[in-house]
């Protein structure tokens, strides 16, 4: 029997969070539990950034390690996700979107995947995101995508609302939000709690939004997961940072 899934949100937040018995981590591993298995695994990553939407089924089955500066036993994870290939040619066909199945996972999608379905036997597909298409875009693609959810198909957004690498305070992991940064996630909640899609489809007109997201690549993920939901609810179950303004917040729409 097929079971609607919800749509998860995960902040992926520094690659080394797999490496500081983060509580975050443990929560997105409560999320996977609390799940029937899926068939199929559809992740979008902040990581692909592309011209046009892309798909890709994994055919190499490898990591991307699409990062600098951090420790060198972050290159010694492994995940090995199952390839979906096959799949990922007829969603392409159905979305008309292009393939390009030998792109490996970057850490957008294989640091929450390895801690939430850390044996890799869950077929993945990952999409791309375009950021010169803005944002109403990518909301209208992921209402595409909602059909995708009674064919037990797992959904997960991965990125972080508020990205601005230039403002960590990379010396203290724990530190206190600053306040730019929490003004703009107030407006962003209320904005979530009452659904208020396209006031979101412009990021740059909420408090301090053009620091909070001076790039759009990692907001756009969760453009993508709220069109998926369609009438469900957004609700936060992670609201905590890091940082000083990296904004960890992780929704679940449904389920």
């Amino acid at each position: 029997m097929n079971t609607r899934f919800p749509v998860l949100f995960v902040s992926h937040g520094a690659p080394d969070i797999l490496l500081q018995d983060d509580p975050i981590v443990e929560l997105w591993k409560q999320q996977a539990q609390s799940l029937p298995r899926p068939h199929r695994i559809l992740i979008i990553s902040a990581h692909w950034e592309t011209r046009y939407f892309k798909l890709s089924g994994n055919r190499c089955q490898s990591m991307i390690y699409d990062f600098g500066g951090f420790s060198q036993r972050l290159y010694s994870l492994k995940y090995q996700a199952k390839s979906n290939v096959a799949y990922t040619d007829l969603l392409a066909d159905k979305l008309d979107i292009s393939v390009y199945n030998e792109r490996g996972l970057d850490h957008g999608a294989w640091v929450p995947l390895m801690a939430m379905y850390p044996e890799a036997d869950i077929p993945v597909t990952q999409l791309s995101v375009v950021p010169s298409l803005g944002c109403e875009v990518h909301y209208k693609l992921g209402q595409r995508l909602q059909e995708l959810r009674s064919k037990n198909v797992l959904i997960i957004a991965s990125g972080v609302i508020t990205h601005n690498l230039a403002k960590l305070n990379w010396y203290d992991y724990y530190a206190k939000p600053d306040s730019w940064s929490r003004d703009f996630m107030t407006s962003f909640q209320d904005h979530v709690d009452n659904a208020r899609w396209q006031t979101l489809f412009h990021p740059h007109d909420l408090p301090a939004g053009k620091q909070a997201v001076p790039t759009l690549e990692h907001y756009l993920p969760f453009l993508i997961a709220t069109g998926a939901a369609g009438e469900d609810k957004a609700v936060c179950f992670c609201d905590d940072w890091r940082y000083s303004n990296l904004a960890m917040h992780c929704y679940r729409f449904g389920g």
